[in-house]
């Protein structure tokens, strides 16, 4: 039993480190090819997308998805579906933290190494209301990579649907 969740751990952490290393590789390309760019911009909603995911990652390189807006509209996409597209691209990538912080908290509580104040937050689920319309502020209004906080929310084991919702919100613009 201890063996198969080891080796589950692993593969988690494995997965997490090939998709950090691809999106860092990714964002240096693209933000250094000016080609790669047009080429992106020519493929619509879907390159929005993808831009939105590698920019929104921003613990890698903080360029802001929000910046190539005006690239898009000039390409003649629609600025409401664009702001919908680089919402749900941002959300995904800052997903992409919190299972950082969930697998970190699968590794501490392996080891037993989980903080005591962590153990028990457990036990007063009642601040989740306070947390969640926390991050909702936080990624509103806060120009500050929303991994700072996501990630310990991982690790206090929150779960994943209110904290995507609040960020899903929090991403649109107000």
């Amino acid at each position: 039993m201890l063996r198969s969740s080891k080796r589950k751990l692993v593969l988690q952490v494995i997965a997490l480190a090939i998709v950090v290393a691809t999106i860092f590789s990714l964002s240096i390309w693209i933000t250094r090819n000016q080609g790669v760019l047009d080429t992106i911009t020519s493929y619509g909603y879907i390159g929005a997308f993808i831009i939105s995911v590698i920019s929104g990652f921003n613990l890698v390189i903080p360029i802001p998805a929000a910046s190539f807006t005006p690239l898009f509209l000039s390409a003649g996409l629609s600025l409401p579906f664009l702001i919908i597209t680089i919402s749900l691209g941002m959300t995904i990538a800052d997903m992409i933290g919190f299972f950082i912080g969930r697998t970190g908290r699968t590794a501490l509580k392996e080891t037993s190494s989980l903080p005591a104040w962590i153990k028990s937050y457990k036990d007063s689920k009642n601040n989740n209301f306070w947390v969640i319309g926390g991050l909702f502020l936080y990624s509103a209004f806060i120009p500050l990579p929303n991994e700072l906080v996501v990630i310990p929310l991982a690790l206090l084991g929150l779960q994943a649907l209110p904290v995507s919702s609040s960020l899903a919100f929090g991403q649109y613009p107000v």
